[in-house]
């Protein structure tokens, strides 16, 4: 699955928490206590998240649910609907394309991801992350073979933006495979 930039080259799996359509709110992201973490489904697992207050808090679940919204799509090669309350610009884009991808090639994505969170950064409407991805995804083909190289790990960094009062995800940036702690 790719990560990044959309394209098929750069493997990385996407996810976010889902949103619960009643409140318009992230619903609670599992954590890797409380659900087995597999190579199966297309599970989003919160890692450790280092957030400082509550500003900080809001972009790490942003982050998580965008992340939810991007495994369903590429689990279930179809764009999750809640894609667009946590996603824009590039985000949305790359999630789209790679749906589009997948679609034409017959294939789909198998496997949950763990994520932790450091390095947040809030500037008025503005706002960086650093992110590991601990990864058990790969994109199959329809008679469960592998179509791509597993990547265990990811090193990620997200921007994202708020308007109106909510942030969105607008960009995701896959900058390295490194081991990494999530």
């Amino acid at each position: 699955m790719a990560v990044g930039d959309g394209g098929a080259d750069d493997s990385t799996p996407t996810a976010a928490p889902s949103t619960d359509s009643k409140a318009g709110t992230p619903a609670a992201t599992p954590t890797a206590a409380a659900t087995p973490f597999g190579n199966e489904g297309h599970e989003v697992l919160r890692g450790n998240v280092e957030a400082g207050n509550a500003a900080e808090q809001a972009v790490a679940d942003t982050w998580f649910a965008y992340w939810t919204a991007r495994l369903n799509s590429y689990g279930e090669v179809a764009v999750d609907p809640s894609l667009g309350s946590v996603a824009a610009v590039e985000a949305l884009s790359d999630v789209v394309g790679y749906v589009n991808l997948l679609r034409s090639k017959k294939l789909h994505t198998v496997g949950d991801s763990k994520f932790g969170v450091t390095n947040i950064e809030v500037q008025g409407t503005g706002a960086t992350l650093d992110s590991c991805m601990v990864n058990k995804s790969v994109d199959q083909r329809e008679d469960g073979s592998n179509a791509e190289v597993f990547t265990p790990f990811y090193v990620l960094k997200g921007t994202l933006s708020q308007v109106a009062g909510k942030w969105r995800v607008v960009r995701v940036e896959s900058v390295g495979k490194d081991r990494c702690q999530a």
